[in-house]
């Protein structure tokens, strides 16, 4: 049985990519092992659907300068550690800070593969002031020098994966590669068919049963995410409520804002709930939004994980202007665009989806189209197939 090791920077939780492609290798006879991290705890073993988890222990960081260099390299030397010790055939970096322990544990080691699964935009990407408007000098800077270091590795990898076609063909073109191989993040279609259950959410928010429900569902965080104006977009809508469903720091800022400007009957601010749960969610909403700005390269280079989990519930889609998915909402009809710095803008949006029945009709019956190719069970073979070709090539190359 051909053994594979994951590595990743998180605990693998709430990581819905890792954790689709973990169990889609598992369920395809693959022995899986993710070595993911317990930030500020003890180290751990677990196992869960066919897939084995080491999480090691890392102390948390008290500012973002020990994060992003000296508990990196802690992290690194642990990882690489621990991903070692599986003697895997495989090992697959799961984003670019998982690239450089991965690539100690496969070819200093061990004599192994080695896949780099690209979440995001590489670093290098970037024009250096367009890091400086994301952090401070010194974090910039330790980024992109951690950046270069990992560049050759991209270029010494067996395969690679990302996200969207947008960043692999930028990724072919400056690190003079073979295109990556697409693999979107998208749930399976099964989910789809599961038993609805409509009032799910109305009923978590304490609403009255068949109000309709605006989802957000992800990372409570500032940067580039207008929750803010999605939040204040209550005070305009005709019908409904804004319900949002995630984690992260901004979680009570938004809490507060609701109740100051007195949107406790019109916003809703819920809890993050597992991954396997989340479907439930969201097909118990009306309408889901991606109230993204634009501000960087990694922001418009980006498609969000709750869009193709909207489409896949058949939910109308109201989102800003990102060029992956303004391309799908566009060519499927199945949304509308809107400016996510103002609240107007999202309410307008969606008042006009949920006001004029035929135009929800036909938005819903786009979406579903589109889940059609946007969908795990068609990932999953880019997947497979990526991970054939790996242990073709090495196969090859050991008979000669």
């Amino acid at each position: 049985m051909t053994r594979v090791c994951m590595i990743v920077k998180n605990d693998c939780k709430y990581d819905y990519r890792v954790l689709k492609e973990a169990r889609s290798l598992a369920r395809n006879g693959y022995d899986v092992t993710v070595v993911a991290v317990n930030f500020g705890g003890p180290a751990e073993i677990e196992e869960d659907q066919g897939v084995k988890f080491v999480r090691i222990s890392i102390p948390r960081g008290r500012n973002i300068l020990a994060k992003a260099f000296f508990l990196f390299v802690l992290y690194a030397w642990r990882a690489a550690r621990a991903a070692a010790e599986e003697d895997a055939d495989i090992y697959h970096a799961q984003g670019a800070t998982a690239l450089i322990p991965a690539f100690i544990a496969a070819r200093i080691f061990r004599r192994a593969a080695l896949i780099f699964d690209a979440h995001e935009p590489s670093i290098s990407f970037f024009k250096f002031r367009e890091i400086l408007c994301i952090y401070s000098l010194p974090v910039a800077l330790a980024y992109w020098i951690m950046g270069k270091i990992r560049e050759p590795l991209v270029r010494a990898s067996d395969a690679v994966i990302t996200v969207n076609d947008l960043i692999a063909d930028e990724m072919a073109r400056y690190f003079a590669i073979p295109r990556p191989a697409v693999v979107m993040n998208c749930p399976p279609l099964a989910d789809s068919d599961a038993a609805a259950a409509p009032d799910l959410l109305t009923q978590m928010a304490g609403l009255k049963p068949g109000t309709p429900i605006v989802i957000y569902q992800g990372a409570f965080v500032k940067h580039g995410r207008r929750l803010q104006s999605l939040v204040r977009a209550g005070a305009y809508l005709n019908k409904g409520a804004i319900v949002l469903v995630g984690f992260g720091p901004q979680e009570e800022e938004l809490r507060t804002l609701v109740a100051r400007l007195g949107l406790k009957r019109r916003v809703f601010v819920l809890p993050a709930v597992p991954p396997d749960r989340i479907m439930s969610l969201t097909r118990s909403a009306q309408v889901g939004v991606v109230p993204i700005e634009p501000i960087h390269l990694g922001l418009r280079m980006s498609t969000p994980t709750k869009f193709f989990e909207y489409i896949v519930a058949g939910l109308p889609v109201v989102t800003s202007d990102l060029p992956q998915v303004t391309r799908i909402v566009e060519k499927y009809e199945l949304g509308l665009v809107c400016d996510p710095t103002s609240p107007k803008s999202i309410a307008d949006a969606i008042n006009r989806i949920l006001g004029d029945p035929a135009l929800y009709s036909r938005m819903r019956r786009g979406a579903l189209r589109a889940a059609q190719r946007y969908n795990w069970e068609n990932q999953e073979k880019v997947l497979l197939e990526t991970y054939r070709k790996v242990l073709d090539a090495r196969r090859g190359d050991s008979s000669c």
